[in-house]
């Protein structure tokens, strides 16, 4: 996966979701081991098939639901 930087604070695509997520009432409480990594969302199938996979590019970049939902109907 990827890291980030302390230059993707200052992301214009970051700053609205930080405040979407305050507003939703969601607080980080506690740094992990690594507070730069990004995360993904992966679906796999049966016989080694990948079915969806989302790298995010900066804090706040996840999936959309119906991108996964989608991929699951498949």
């Amino acid at each position: 996966m990827k890291s980030a930087n302390l230059l993707h604070l200052l992301r214009r695509d970051n700053a609205v979701a930080r405040k979407r997520a305050t507003a939703a009432g969601h607080r980080q409480h506690k740094l992990g081991e690594n507070p730069f990594q990004l995360g993904a969302s992966f679906i796999f199938g049966p016989g080694n098939v990948d079915r969806f996979s989302h790298i995010s590019e900066t804090f706040g970049d996840n999936a959309s639901v119906a991108d996964v939902l989608s991929a699951l109907s498949r």
